[in-house]
């Protein structure tokens, strides 16, 4: 796959209102590749003192360099780091793009909006937005037409609901999952956000046999569940219905439409649960949810 070199080692001027400028004290926000030892330290620093979970703790049980940093990362799946300035020189905080989501994952073009962190006092000044639209705008032109969809997972109340009411970004919400290893088990809610390279591809795959009903429910309840309008567990739906199909024409499914196939091993890759009543938890109550274990962490 042709990939650009767009920007992965250049600064980029993030897109931040000039309200939130003010409120910060800054002229402009930098985002910046890796991140520098001072930064390093303060991350470093933050995250001993945070007590919430956080994935990026355990790298940081000893003190590390920036290149350890960068190893331990691509130990998993290819990443790149990307940190965030306030006038060139304030450290804000860090945050991930992986290429795949792991490295035994065989389909490109599916990137994953990974770790984040804003330190403390940058917080609720809304730069999470400006920085996630950054990292989403890295994965468009760093892969181009070969962009076929971005995995983000976040435990952020609004995001869900925002995503629920249509309204962000175009994700679209795939389930929920509970981090293994993590204490008081976070809850993270999974989401896509297709790309035309994906819904052409498996659209005009599918209409080649789509006479077959099988063939049509599947890409109907692949259109459906893009749309938003199935429920979370609609992936597994469609996973019945490709079962179904391999038994009834004894064939396989990934030799026959392989675009589709990428998308659904995506989605197998992504730990969601298939029965929970998490599933069935609109924003408000993820809300009193996280607002619970918040407490507990504090006590």
């Amino acid at each position: 796959m042709a990939i650009r070199k767009h920007r992965v080692n250049s600064p980029k001027i993030l897109s931040v209102d000039a309200e939130t400028l003010k409120k910060v004290g800054f002229s402009k926000v930098v985002s910046r590749p890796n991140i520098c030892e001072q930064g390093l330290r303060i991350l470093q620093q933050e995250l001993a003192r945070c007590k919430t979970a956080h994935s990026w703790k355990p790298f940081f049980k000893e003190t590390i360099c920036c290149n350890t940093l960068i190893q331990l990362e691509n130990q998993k799946r290819p990443t790149f780091i990307f940190s965030y300035y306030g006038n060139d020189q304030e450290y804000i905080g860090s945050a991930t793009i992986a290429l795949k989501i792991n490295n035994n994952f065989q389909h490109d073009g599916f990137p994953v909006i990974a770790r984040a962190f804003i330190r403390e006092k940058y917080r609720n000044y809304r730069l999470y937005f400006p920085i996630l639209l950054d990292r989403i705008q890295f994965c468009e032109q760093h892969l181009g037409d070969e962009l076929r969809g971005i995995h983000m997972g976040s435990n952020n109340p609004r995001i869900y609901g925002l995503t629920m009411r249509k309204r962000f970004l175009d994700f679209i919400h795939i389930g929920s999952e509970i981090l293994k290893g993590e204490k008081d088990s976070p809850i993270v809610r999974d989401f896509i956000k297709p790309y035309p390279k994906l819904i052409t591809s498996v659209n005009n795959e599918l209409s080649r046999r789509e006479s077959e009903l099988l063939v049509h429910a599947i890409r109907k309840a692949f259109n459906q569940s893009l749309s938003g309008d199935l429920k979370d567990l609609s992936r597994f739906e469609i996973e019945n219905l490709v079962e179904k199909y391999e038994k009834e024409y004894s064939a396989d499914f990934a030799k026959d439409f392989p675009e589709t196939r990428s998308y659904l091993d995506l989605l197998q890759n992504i730990p969601v649960l298939r029965t929970n009543k998490l599933i069935e938890l609109d924003s408000k109550e993820f809300v009193e949810r996280r607002t619970s274990l918040t407490e507990k962490k504090a006590s």
